[in-house]
């Protein structure tokens, strides 16, 4: 698994049906890459596949990404990101409490 920017790696940690994949950027600025993969090397189907960005507090927001779209990375930050082939859906974030009648 790589990245196609040389200041952002990617590491991956493959298991039947899912791979981790963390990523870390030495870059100076905010890079979106793509990841190269090895869908043989995996056992995983792109035609099914997605990424997904689990929540993380303190570090990282939930996202999907579709596999042909970059990925944002912030200097001297990374994401953890699941690729498998399982269907996800992101619940819309909650709407803010209505303001209460003041005193």
């Amino acid at each position: 698994m790589k990245t196609d920017h040389a200041d952002v790696l990617a590491t991956a940690y493959r298991r039947p049906g899912r791979t981790l994949v963390a990523l870390g950027s030495w870059a100076k600025t905010q890079t979106p890459v793509r990841l190269k993969i090895d869908w043989q090397a995996l056992g995983l189907d792109s035609a099914r596949a997605s990424l997904y960005a689990p929540p993380i507090t303190g570090m990282q927001s939930e996202r999907i990404w579709k596999l042909d779209e970059p990925i944002p990375v912030e200097p001297q930050r990374g994401w953890f990101l699941v690729l498998d082939e399982e269907k996800r859906e992101i619940a819309p974030p909650a709407p803010a409490p209505a303001a209460g009648p003041e005193s």
